[in-house]
């Protein structure tokens, strides 16, 4: 890496982490120390490409992360705040307003995991990455993890509220079934981050396919229960189609050698 331009400490640094890490999980899986090593180089790709992202000269910020949690933690007091109201004034049960702040909530954070993704994919197109990978990995895991439990618990505060206002746990609806599918997603890729391999690359693509299901599940799910078919609002098919081009953007965008 040396003689294709990568000089600098931090990403030297990076790169060996990555490459230690791809070694680990290739021993783990049965490789012997030279079979391990020999692959991971492979894996890492072409020296003079990873040169050209790791190699710049300015480092890597973290403005785009602390954007999108402020952005977050706004976007969340806002809405706490907004449901508070309603429940003092007597519109809302206060189980009511637990389920819609943890559901409204998980969704939102799923979202803003996915927005974080396209940042990357983005910036990975017009040639580095503007955030560190293993801040954007944590945060990904994170908010995906933190997404999965509040979507979990809106759930189950859903079924609780139905029982005590229809008598049965489950309605038919379309919104229940779309939050059972979110549930579902989140927990599943929670899940495989936790406890298996997991490249970044992996992680963003997911992230932004999160929030198609997420729509579907949604939004989707509104329109489905209004009478509307999916596809009757054109907003919400270019949003769907948007990302798609996202998913199919980051596809060739993000290199293989980065490793969570």
């Amino acid at each position: 890496m040396l003689s294709a331009g990568v000089q600098t400490p931090e990403p030297l640094g990076e790169l060996e982490t990555h490459l230690r890490e791809e070694i680990r999980h290739l021993r783990a899986a049965g490789q012997s120390d030279e079979e391990a090593f020999g692959a991971a180089v492979k894996a890492m790709g072409d020296p003079v490409v990873l040169a050209g992202d790791f190699g710049g000269a300015k480092p890597r910020s973290s403005l785009p992360l602390t954007v999108g949690a402020m952005v977050w933690a706004g976007a969340v007091l806002a809405l706490l705040g907004f449901l508070l109201s309603r429940w003092v004034d007597g519109r809302l049960s206060l189980l009511l307003t637990a389920h819609i702040f943890a559901l409204t909530a998980g969704y939102g954070t799923a979202l803003m995991a996915g927005g974080l993704g396209i940042v990357e994919i983005c910036s990975r197109r017009a040639g580095r990455s503007v955030m560190r990978a293993d801040q954007l990995a944590s945060a990904l895991r994170r908010g995906v993890q933190a997404a999965a439990g509040m979507v979990v618990l809106g759930l189950i505060l859903g079924l609780v509220w139905n029982a005590e206002n229809h008598g049965r746990l489950w309605s038919g609806a379309p919104q229940e079934l779309g939050t059972i599918i979110a549930a579902l997603w989140l927990v599943a890729v929670a899940v495989v981050q936790r406890f298996a391999w997991f490249s970044l690359r992996h992680a963003v693509l997911l992230s932004v396919a999160g929030n198609v299901i997420i729509g579907f599940a949604w939004v989707g799910a509104v329109l489905l229960a209004r009478g509307q078919g999916i596809g009757s609002v054109w907003q919400f098919d270019a949003l769907v189609a948007l990302h798609l081009f996202f998913l199919g953007l980051g596809r060739f965008s993000m290199p293989k050698a980065l490793r969570s």
